[in-house]
């Protein structure tokens, strides 16, 4: 079994300058060594200044709209599962890696071939790499990281283009029409279309979830607009 202990003594041992209150239409750089623990609540991003924050009960979809601008996300770690090849799998990496690249964040990919066993594994890789967050590629990942993501309540996790059912306070998920997979355990929240999966929108997913997870929400469901 993967200790989590390293996690929380390099996470701990960065001092943490006051509530980490980043939004995507803030430029503040994120204090990355905010423990899940010690996170206060900030506003879900919003490209209007004048929203009111939003402190959503773990469990609930919020709307979310994607901003102009990304805030400083320079150094964030992502430990990327990607369940298989399909071509929305590869729609959702396209889009992932180009906002990375863009936007300064630090991503490892640990690929998997399709089958439970094999995301699973992916799964313990990206763990043991000590990552800001774990992120899951679509409607392949949610099975394992539905069980797994509960077991590791020190450690944030974030899907792409699907969520979990039951999420637990550490793991948020970004949605839109057509991308609401629930695994197999619970029927999609609307039609599942794959077209619906592009790179452009893989990249709005990972702005909005990234800077949500790093204000400290977590354990809700954000859905883009059409």
């Amino acid at each position: 079994m993967i200790s989590t202990l390293p996690v929380r003594r390099r996470l701990a041992s960065i001092a943490a300058a006051g509530a980490l209150a980043m939004t995507l239409t803030a430029c503040a750089a994120p204090d990355l060594g905010i423990s899940t623990a010690e996170r206060t609540a900030s506003p879900v991003p919003s490209r209007s200044a004048s929203a009111g924050p939003s402190q959503p009960e773990p469990g609930r979809t919020v709307e979310a709209v994607v901003p102009a601008h990304a805030g400083d996300v320079r150094g964030v770690r992502l430990a990327v599962v990607i369940p298989d090849e399909r071509a929305t799998s590869r729609a959702l990496l396209e889009g992932l890696r180009g906002f990375a690249a863009g936007n300064g964040l630090v991503v490892e990919e640990f690929v998997a071939t399709g089958d439970a066993a094999s995301v699973d594994a992916a799964f313990t890789q990206a763990l043991a790499a000590e990552p800001h967050i774990v992120v899951g590629l679509g409607a392949g990942t949610v099975d394992v990281f539905a069980y797994n993501s509960s077991q590791w309540l020190d450690q944030d996790f974030l899907l792409l283009g699907a969520q979990v059912a039951e999420p637990t306070s550490n793991v948020c998920a970004v949605v839109w029409e057509g991308a609401t997979s629930r695994g197999s355990g619970a029927p999609a929240d609307g039609d599942l279309d794959h077209t619906a999966v592009a790179p452009s929108r893989a990249a709005e997913a990972v702005s909005v979830g990234v800077a949500t997870v790093m204000s400290g929400e977590s354990g809700i469901v954000l859905h883009l607009p059409e």
